[in-house]
């Protein structure tokens, strides 16, 4: 069975991750499939978004151990460095992610839901950051990105603490948007990347790009070039057409 598949809808698609025995542990091949997953979607351009999530009970359990026990420190730098470029290429992809989780989320598996733009999970999520309890930190950029997500105060809180969060909690700190019942997450899941895939592709790449890094003359910029694109006349003359923007 591969390690991971990706479906494709209509202007979206569903990565998922397919290794239940191991809890969808993150391996050094189940990243470097994910980084490929990401390349041939951004290759594609009418997929706009893109479901993330894992089969069986767990989104993604952490980074696999038994890859990371023994690692000398330059291998150590060697094995974040890797896990680190291929979340970036997610987070950093003009393809809107929506994280599904359907269960566990913990270590790295938490880092990877966080590199996505969206999260959402089911009612029997859990979320956490157990490292410090083994002897390390987050090496895939989850230190920076969870502060950013939940704030300072509540990133320190589950950091030191390594104690996981249930959906209920993750929902009140912001560190996902919505719960559902396990049964109706992908239905869930999928209409909201079947939403987001309705909007004006370069619009939609601008917003997520300027979500990545605000500020200034480069939102200027973008905005202009969502008329010099022509999405911008497309998107309000069908408004005022009451018809549906055509943005091919």
């Amino acid at each position: 069975m591969p390690l991971l598949e990706i479906e494709k809808r209509d202007g979206w698609a569903v990565v998922r991750l397919r290794n239940p025995e191991r809890r969808n542990a993150l391996s050094r091949a189940v990243l470097a499939e994910l980084g490929k997953a990401f390349d041939a979607l951004e290759a594609d351009p009418s997929v706009r978004a893109a479901v993330v999530t894992g089969e069986g009970k767990s989104f993604a359990a952490g980074a696999d151990l038994c890859e990371m026990l023994g690692l000398t420190p330059s291998g150590a730098r060697e094995f974040a460095r890797y896990g680190r470029e291929n979340l970036d290429r997610i987070e950093r992809s003009r393809v809107v992610t929506v994280a599904a989780v359907n269960g566990h989320a913990l270590g790295g598996g938490l880092e990877l839901a966080l590199a996505c733009d969206v999260r959402i999970c089911s009612e029997g999520a859990k979320f956490g950051q157990p490292g410090l309890k083994l002897g390390v930190i987050p090496g895939w950029g989850g230190t920076d990105r969870l502060a950013r997500v939940v704030g300072l105060g509540r990133a320190k809180a589950m950091l030191f603490t390594g104690e996981p969060l249930n959906a209920e909690s993750a929902l009140a700190w912001g560190l996902v948007s919505a719960v559902h019942p396990p049964e109706r997450l992908m239905e869930k899941a999928g209409g909201l990347a079947g939403r987001i895939a309705t909007l004006g592709p370069v619009a939609l790449a601008q917003v997520k790009r300027q979500l990545g890094s605000p500020g200034g003359e480069t939102e200027l910029d973008a905005f202009a070039e969502c008329f010099a694109s022509g999405e911008a006349a497309e998107g309000m003359g069908a408004f005022l057409e009451k018809r549906k923007p055509n943005w091919n």
